[in-house]
Formats: structure tokens, sequence, C-alpha cells
């Protein structure tokens, strides 16, 4: 299958660790960000790989050029300008499947990508969003499910709503991975710079088919703060959790 990995972002909030290089190249315990992710994705043999590149971009394809060695095939799609993650897809559409993955370029989140494709099919949703719960919330916009059982456990449960902060500890967030039907788009009508999470999908789970997929087992990390990149490291270090 495809993915797309959204790897424009400045990374302000990591200048102070790493000023001179984008996040995909940000270096964990001896390894960039990103092939960590290639790792992740290899493993559910997801190996046709978009990265959508902007800040220093050209160090992003120059580190991992084809892909080749990590055992995946990467084409890249630049960004000039930011354009944010709805924009960068839009950039990248000529080359998307009819079905693609999209991966948030700062999070890891260790689900089951083969689970989450069957649930997606299963549910016959246009959108598919991986979900968790983390402790503290005040960093992410919420998700609500039509069903009040607020772990949306079973297919046919549909997303109904985001919010752009979570306002309770037991909500839901997006956990950074989505699985998207590329009939979702109408890529005309969009404007060229955008927002997934904020513009885009708010307007679409009131008129398509937007499935939530919870995981609340599974690793979740944000490395876009220096509190997230220091807690992969220590996790990655003391063998917490593996990609290989």
């Amino acid at each position: 299958m495809q993915a797309v990995i959204l790897a424009g972002g400045l990374g302000t909030r990591l200048r102070a660790i790493v000023k001179d290089k984008p996040k995909a190249l940000v270096e964990i315990n001896g390894k960039p960000f990103l092939e960590y992710q290639l790792e992740f994705l290899n493993r559910y043999r997801v190996t046709d790989l978009i990265v959508c590149t902007g800040y220093l971009g050209e160090k992003v394809e120059k580190h991992f050029s084809d892909g080749k060695e990590y055992g995946v095939s990467i084409r890249y799609s630049r960004e000039l300008d930011l354009l944010g993650t709805g924009g960068a897809l839009k950039n990248a559409s000529f080359m998307l499947d009819d079905r693609f993955f999209v991966l948030n370029g700062d999070t890891i989140f260790d689900t089951n990508l083969h689970s989450m494709k069957n649930f997606h099919e299963k549910s016959r949703a246009d959108a598919t969003l991986a979900l968790t719960s983390v402790s503290d919330q005040s960093r992410y916009g919420s998700v609500t499910c039509e069903e009040k059982n607020p772990f949306c456990k079973d297919p046919g449960n549909r997303i109904t709503r985001f919010a752009e902060k979570a306002s309770s500890s037991d909500q839901l967030i997006s956990a950074g991975i989505y699985l998207l039907e590329k009939r979702l788009f109408s890529w005309h009508d969009l404007p060229n710079i955008f927002s997934l999470e904020k513009d885009f999908l708010p307007q679409v789970v009131l008129e398509s088919q937007v499935h939530g997929f919870l995981d609340i087992n599974a690793y979740f990390v944000d490395i876009g703060t220096p509190e997230g990149y220091r807690k992969l490291s220590e996790d990655i270090k003391f063998g917490k959790i593996s990609f290989d």
C-alpha cells in the first residue's frame, strides 16, 4: 500500500535542540526520526511512499534518496511555501493511489496498520482515523464518535465532531495516522493552503463516512516538542519501543 508522510513543517518547537535540520532528520539515538517511521511502515509492507517536504527538504531528499536502502520506494513532493497538511496532500495529489495512509511527520503511533485497514474496509469508510487517549490532552484536539461509548470499538462508529482542544480527560485524540479514500477530495474545490485537521475533516464528518480506529494500548509520542523528543530517545534507549 501507499503512504504519505507529512514532513514539511518548520519544527519551531525543536529549535532549542536542533537548528540546522528539518524534523525528519532530527537524530534520535543515532538515527533520523524519519527512519523510524520507514521501519514502522515497512513492518506492514507499506512501501510505496510519498514524502512531503518543505523546510530544508533538500536535506531529506539527499539523505533518503529513493528509499531503496531502507526497503521502500520514496518519491518526494516539495512545498516551496508552507501549505498546511491539507495543502501538502493537494500538492502531491497527482501521485496518490485511490486509497492511501497519511502519517504526521512528527508523531509515532505504534498501532497495527493491517488491523486498521481491515477496520476501514469493514466499516466501508471514506476515511479512518487512528485514535488514542493521552494523559495530557491540552495540546491536542478531541474527537467525538456517534456512539455514547467513547472508545469506538466496533466498525460503524462514525466520528461526528472535532474540537480544537480537548476539554475532558475521557476524550479521544487523533494519533496522526489516517487511511483515506481519494474520492473524499474534490481537489479543484479546495484551496492551495489548508489544514486537514482544522479545515477539512471537521466539515467532511458532516457528510461522509469518517470512522475512528481506537488503540489505547499502542505506543504514542509526538516529537514536535523537546519533551516528546526526549521521551522517544529514552524509550528507544531502554528498549520500551522498537520499530525493526
